[in-house]
């Protein structure tokens, strides 16, 4: 498996990394194919869930307007869980992007989106409201 370069729309470009689908123990794993993880970045985007740093993007997976896990949590961390958040990152700020499996539980505060993501997720009603806060404050969270 090699990573590809993917046209997603006009001059944005998507690449499926391989550390995330490769069991390592390190990286949060996808558990949904690579068609969807595209599908989910491309809602990202559609959604505006990129703003107000147009270099980092939040994702959901969604299935018949319903959340769905996306994700492993990686094996190197305390306690392992599944994952329902999506972070992408256009690193080098040239429209390259790639992402993964979030984990706002795991003493990563950089993986709690901001509060303009929640409260989007929120409003769709895509998350409910006791969900949304320990998402806010980094608590261990389940659908």
């Amino acid at each position: 498996m090699v990573n590809q370069e993917i046209e997603i729309l006009p001059e944005i470009f998507y690449t499926h990394k391989i550390d995330h689908r490769n069991n390592s123990g390190e990286k949060s794993q996808w558990t949904i194919t690579e068609l969807e993880e595209k599908s989910c970045f491309k809602y990202s985007l559609e959604s505006y869930w990129n703003k107000p740093h147009y270099y980092i993007s939040w994702g959901l997976y969604l299935r018949n307007d319903k959340v769905e896990y996306l994700g492993n949590s990686a094996k190197n961390e305390p306690e392992f869980c599944q994952l329902f958040i999506a972070k992408f990152i256009d690193s080098s700020k040239n429209s390259k992007w790639h992402g993964y499996p979030a984990n706002p539980s795991g003493q990563k505060p950089q993986d709690i989106p901001p509060e303009n993501v929640l409260g989007d997720w929120l409003s769709k009603q895509y998350l409910r409201p006791q969900l949304i806060r320990k998402i806010a404050r980094g608590q261990k969270c389940k659908l």
